[in-house]
């Protein structure tokens, strides 16, 4: 759902590149002998253009192979344990994202936990297959803890509520709930069903907020290349009716 949410964002975005760079490479560079030839006085909008222009054409492949570099870099490091286990945690304190994040593990989480006590699993197997779902392995590092309380004969309620900035109170106290009951399978349902919804009304969101941003971005930056090249020759009319 994430994924799709964004499709068209990322076409705008794409599009947005694609056009500017048309504009920038292909349009502006035939019109440049014009304004040279008549000794036009360029804005600072077109002079930023040309000054653009000139750095990617002398050191373009060096951003280029700097910006693979960095993509590279970053790929290993996530590869490394500790370094992804930190990310994972940065993830969970940026504004949005953190909910997002959370909404999502949690769903995966009470919905697989759910299907496997329904199974006949018991809770510490079931515990340790739900771990491995885990791709926040800030989450999953909680989760092995919450294994080994509960193999000491404790409560997932008891942990989980130790942990409110990961396990919200509404889920840690319908656990509690269903084990007092013994209906902790259809409590882990609903919160699945309740997270599920709420992770459905943030992408709603964020799709709906992104999507203006990102027309408005596209504007202004097309918009900001297409005076660069539109007031010079705007400027060269005047001259020729001046004279």
């Amino acid at each position: 759902k994430v994924k799709s949410a964004m499709i068209y964002p990322i076409i705008i975005l794409v599009a947005t590149i694609g056009i500017t760079v048309f504009l920038a490479v292909f349009i502006f560079p035939k019109l440049l002998p014009i304004f040279t030839s008549l000794r036009v006085e360029l804005p600072m909008s077109t002079r930023f253009v040309l000054a653009s222009l000139k750095f990617i054409s002398h050191y373009g492949f060096w951003v280029l192979g700097g910006l693979i570099a960095f993509v590279v870099l970053i790929r290993f490091l996530l590869s490394l344990r500790k370094i992804h286990f930190l990310f994972d945690g940065f993830l969970l304190v940026i504004p949005v994202v953190s909910t997002l994040v959370k909404n999502l593990t949690l769903a995966s989480f009470t919905r697989s936990l759910s299907v496997l006590l329904k199974s006949g699993m018991t809770i510490v197997d079931a515990l340790v297959i739900v771990k491995g779902t885990f791709h926040n392995l800030y989450y999953r590092y909680h989760i092995e803890q919450l294994v080994e309380t509960v193999k000491r004969g404790e409560t997932l309620g008891r942990y989980l509520g130790m942990q409110p900035k990961l396990f919200p109170p509404i889920l840690v106290g319908m656990i509690e709930v269903g084990e007092t009951t013994g209906n902790l399978d259809e409590n882990l349902v609903y919160l699945s069903e309740y997270y599920e919804s709420e992770l459905d009304e943030i992408v709603k969101t964020l799709t709906m907020v992104l999507e203006p941003l990102l027309l408005v971005t596209m504007g202004l930056i097309v918009g900001f290349i297409a005076i660069s090249i539109i007031t010079p020759i705007y400027k060269i009319t005047q001259d020729l009716k001046i004279k």
